[in-house]
């Protein structure tokens, strides 16, 4: 059972190493900030400007990856980042649907014990955030 997770990853860092290479090593910039409020706050500000690959970089991909990878902590670090790029890669190009439903004028409530509510003119979502090296980030949305 641990043979195809394995190749699933293989297959990803090359994946992730045609895509770098492509775009290089340019890329938007983090919005996780200092407190859920903040780092929901950015995350609306990207969905508005609809810079979708800014606003995936608000999510935990290490949560993701240990969940799904059983292999997670043996991949060394640089694939590790290979694959958590491509990871946001395939995120970004998510975020427009959720655009969609959100609607324009997107705005994040306050946050209540890691959660926040993101508002639109055509729907409501709520973001599940968690603290990581100082900064959070979006680990559930529902």
């Amino acid at each position: 059972m641990k043979r195809p997770r394995i190749a699933q990853l293989i297959a990803l860092v090359g994946l992730a190493v045609g895509l770098i290479g492509l775009s290089g090593c340019k890329g938007a910039q983090s919005v996780a900030g200092d407190t859920a409020e903040a780092t929901a706050k950015a995350f609306a500000e990207a969905l508005n400007s609809e810079d979708y690959e800014r606003a995936a970089k608000a999510f935990d991909y290490e949560v993701y990856a240990r969940a799904n990878f059983e292999d997670w902590d043996n991949i060394a670090p640089n694939q590790r980042r290979q694959i958590v790029g491509k990871l946001v890669q395939q995120k970004a190009q998510t975020l427009g649907a959720l655009k969609k439903k959100l609607g324009a004028k997107i705005k994040a409530g306050p946050a209540q014990d890691g959660t926040v509510a993101l508002t639109g003119d055509a729907g409501t979502l709520s973001l599940e955030l968690k603290a990581k090296e100082g900064k959070y980030y979006i680990v559930n949305l529902w």
